[in-house]
């Protein structure tokens, strides 16, 4: 009877000893997992965001009739999103992601020599710059239009408003007033966001859109496909001069843009075709 009391108790130890063993067993691998989990919350605070920006021209109404930003969705997204659009710098959506006006979206009315307030949302606030064009090619197809920089928009994300003066030598007419964003948080590689609004230009000048050096976004290419292509990008984390990448202006002493003039250091105006003769700007 001692010997068999003695086994139950042996059994008896054994069982709770294998029951304890598992216990531990089970909270040494909840604490593994919460230290995996704590580890992966600290490396992605801290790691660059590599997820994809967002953000889009919410003022003036652009074609796409959207006036409030939504991530994720619709012409929030890359150019590289639109069909067919591998290579940003180069494709149709990057001139204008829609390739005529909406009649649904009244033009805007723009006063040569006045200003003009815009306005856009970014829903993930990445490093970069914003600049804004016009082109009077309203009824050519995107890859044939022609367009004059007007301004220079450094480190939007910096503020969602802005307000640009209209060159008081622009022609009048109807017009398209192009913004685009260049998104540097995945340096070197660059990512392209632009919207178009159809304007109507009021103005005394009397130069014509002839008389304009434009020249095609697209064909050839006045942007850089990366931080590694010409003249660049600047890496906005550090590394490299932080100065904008662009064409000259129409007009050189308004709207920042003496940040892109000839002679600076990522102007690209040796990227861009020919055009008409400049003229000068009063």
């Amino acid at each position: 009877r001692a010997q068999f009391c003695g086994r139950r108790r042996r059994r008896r130890n054994s069982r709770w000893f294998l029951t304890q063993a598992a216990a531990q067993s089970e909270k040494v691998r909840s604490c593994a997992m919460r230290g995996v989990s704590m580890l992966a919350v600290v490396l992605g605070a801290s790691a660059p965001q590599l997820c994809r920006a967002h953000g889009k021209l919410t003022k003036p109404t652009p074609r796409d009739g959207i006036a409030v930003g939504r991530a994720g969705l619709d012409q929030n997204n890359p150019v590289s999103f639109e069909p067919g659009c591998s290579q940003e710098n180069t494709c149709d959506a990057f001139v204008c992601r829609e390739a005529a006006p909406n009649p649904g979206v009244p033009a805007k009315a723009v006063t040569a020599g006045g200003s003009l307030e815009l306005g856009w949302m970014f829903t993930a606030r990445h490093v970069g710059d914003c600049s804004v064009y016009v082109s009077y090619d309203v009824d050519r197809p995107r890859s044939q239009q022609r367009y004059v920089k007007i301004a220079n928009l450094p480190d939007c994300k910096s503020f969602s408003t802005w307000s640009i003066q209209i060159p008081a030598g622009l022609p009048a007419g109807r017009a398209i007033l192009r913004w685009d964003w260049a998104a540097l948080h995945v340096y070197p590689k660059v990512e392209f966001y632009v919207q178009c609004v159809d304007i109507g230009v009021q103005s005394a000048s009397a130069t014509t859109p002839g008389d304009l050096d434009s020249f095609s976004i697209t064909s050839p290419p006045v942007y850089p496909s990366s931080g590694n292509d010409g003249v660049g990008y600047r890496n906005a984390f550090g590394g490299t001069t932080q100065d904008m990448t662009g064409p000259s202006c129409f007009d050189e002493s308004i709207n920042d843009c003496y940040l892109t003039a000839p002679g600076t250091e990522r102007n690209t105006d040796d990227r861009r075709g020919g055009g008409g003769s400049a003229p000068s700007p009063p």
